[in-house]
């Protein structure tokens, strides 16, 4: 729901917040696709013959997860729901095998009240990739840091990464207010050097 507006602020207050924020959030996707997806090498070595045997398949199996956390004087409920979308446009791994993309459902409550809802696809995130990155990779899913500070908004991490294998691809941060209003995402390279890289996502 909503528009996407570009803007230009600073997410952090110094680089090394950006730096540890955004290499902790590769950690936590990397381990949380490795559980699931295959490595390059076990991908490339699959046998042709299984290729669009069974017709498209999902990138990665379904997942929920909800976090409780407190701020404020408040007691805010994150929610996180990754499912494979056959609607979407599909796409193909190396060897040809055809893929669903996914959609990420992210809700957060403040006392039982939603304050944020938004099901993000590939294309929230189309501003930073390329063509080939938009025809070609998937939206692999988010994720919480539980050991993160939180004073007015929540962090996530959001990976865009070849199907059916371990987070291998662009990586961002996602800013969600806890008060509502627009999330704001920026790729976790932007964060490394600048944090002027920003884009607007609408509730």
């Amino acid at each position: 729901r909503g528009a996407i507006n570009h803007q230009t602020t600073t997410l952090f207050q110094t680089n090394d917040m950006k730096k540890a924020f955004g290499y902790g959030m590769l950690l936590l996707l990397l381990s949380l696709y490795s559980c699931h997806g295959k490595t390059k090498n076990e991908a490339t070595t699959q046998d042709s013959t299984e290729v669009n045997a069974t017709g498209p398949k999902e990138s990665s199996s379904p997942l929920e997860r909800t976090e409780t956390f407190k701020a404020g004087g408040h007691t805010y409920v994150l929610s996180i729901k990754r499912e494979a979308n056959r609607t979407l446009p599909t796409v193909k791994d190396e060897s040809g095998q055809v893929y669903y993309d996914n959609t990420v459902e992210v809700r957060l409550t403040c006392d039982g009240q939603e304050v944020y809802s938004h099901l993000f696809t590939k294309a929230d995130f189309n501003s930073y990739l390329s063509d080939q990155e938009k025809a070609n990779l998937v939206l692999q899913g988010m994720g919480y840091d539980p050991t993160q500070k939180i004073s007015t908004v929540v962090m996530l991490g959001a990976q865009i990464g070849t199907a059916g294998l371990d987070g291998d691809g662009p990586a961002f941060t996602l800013e969600i207010p806890l008060q509502g209003g627009n999330a704001k995402i920026t790729p976790i390279s932007a964060q490394d050097t600048t944090g002027e890289d920003q884009m607007d996502l609408g509730d």
